[in-house]
């Protein structure tokens, strides 16, 4: 990519998933970012320009005020943000080798389309894996593994905050296409997929997402960080027989306890919680008292949803 490389608004709106007013506002009022100007007077932003929007996107979602924080540079806004690789929502019981004959061919094309930062390459060779590959190997040999890739590539230096964030966006309408194409009948039972409040890496439940609507569950994805009474308004609205969580990071969020402890209060008894993620077993008191199922991996998962059908 070039150095001097500049983009207009709109297109960093599009890359960065921020409102052309909010990009504005935080370069009028807070001095986010100082982009050049043409002759005509338009904005042209940086790759920088767009990694620092990024970061202070990131930050913002973790609670912090855009004031406080709009004039730190992109070394100390990396230090603020959490740095959990997307990889880390996956529930697996060991790390997958992505190096060897249990990836997909597919996985080294993937990672160069990111390091060209080529989003429409990469949506169109993971369609063409999805024509060759099963559904368990498309997840397990090339989805999985280019999600931990990528988090060992940003957080070892050799991409940028910008092509995990493209990535991720791919691979998140992807799989939400996946579920979707899955034709299930009209008295399926339904299942709310969600992370829960403070929960803001969505990976592994969208990758179970998938794994629900291939076993025959009618799945209402609602993205992440949902406090308990919208899960249980979302349950009673949809009828739902069971709830997936999935929970990532912090190792110890005594807010995610307290809330873990609201849902099972307001879920009724019959509907059952069905819990993934790295750091899911550090809240094991909670999702005892609450009478949750534990999972550790795909087969877990499935062997928890067939008697609840």
């Amino acid at each position: 990519m070039e150095k001097n490389k500049t983009y207009p608004i709109k297109a960093v709106s599009v890359k960065t998933g921020l409102s052309i007013h909010v990009i504005r506002v935080w370069e009028k009022r807070y001095q986010a970012v100082t982009p050049d100007r043409t002759e005509t007077n338009r904005r042209l932003y940086t790759d920088d320009d767009i990694e620092k929007l990024l970061l202070l996107k990131q930050a913002t979602q973790e609670g912090h005020n855009i004031g406080s924080v709009a004039s730190l540079d992109i070394e100390e806004l990396r230090e603020l943000v959490s740095l959990v690789p997307v990889a880390a929502s996956i529930p697996l019981k060991d790390e997958p080798a992505v190096d060897n004959e249990e990836s997909s061919p597919q996985l080294n094309e993937c990672l160069l389309a990111i390091n060209k930062f080529d989003d429409q390459a990469l949506e169109k060779i993971l369609l063409n894996a999805s024509y060759q590959l099963s559904q368990t190997e498309l997840l397990e040999k090339l989805v999985i593994p280019m999600i931990y890739k990528v988090g060992e590539l940003w957080h070892g230096g050799h991409i940028r905050i910008m092509h995990e964030h493209m990535a991720t966006s791919v691979l998140k309408g992807f799989l939400a296409n996946m579920r979707n194409n899955y034709q299930v009948s009209e008295d399926a039972p339904n299942m709310i997929v969600t992370t829960p409040m403070g929960q803001n890496h969505e990976m592994g439940a969208l990758v179970l997402s998938v794994v629900a609507a291939a076993e025959g569950w009618r799945v209402t994805y609602l993205g992440p960080n949902l406090p308990a009474d919208e899960i249980a308004s979302a349950v009673s609205e949809k009828k739902a027989r069971a709830v997936l969580l999935s929970i990532v990071y912090p190792a110890d969020d005594p807010y995610l306890k307290l809330d873990l402890q609201k849902l099972g209060d307001l879920l009724p008894q019959k509907v059952k919680v069905i819990v993934g993620g790295r750091l899911s077993k550090n809240y094991e008191n909670e999702l005892k008292m609450i009478d949750a199922l534990h999972i550790d991996d795909f087969d877990d998962f499935k062997r928890a949803l067939k008697p609840l059908k």
